[in-house]
């Protein structure tokens, strides 16, 4: 049987919704443990990695 696809799009809002570094680390624990596929974790590195040094730490 097919495994559901997950969809991407909340979490790359939730991600870009992040005010701190802390919120957004949080958001990640969240992500995490789902099933997702490699592009879908590509992608969401790459936000993060694009986004995480312009945000304070807490």
């Amino acid at each position: 049987m097919a495994e559901a696809v997950l969809d991407l799009n909340p979490w790359l809002e939730k991600i870009a919704r992040a005010k701190t570094q802390k919120e957004m680390y949080e958001v990640l624990d969240e992500f995490r443990p789902l099933n997702w596929n490699d592009d879908q974790r590509a992608t969401i590195a790459k936000l993060y990695v694009r986004l995480i040094s312009n945000l304070p730490e807490s």
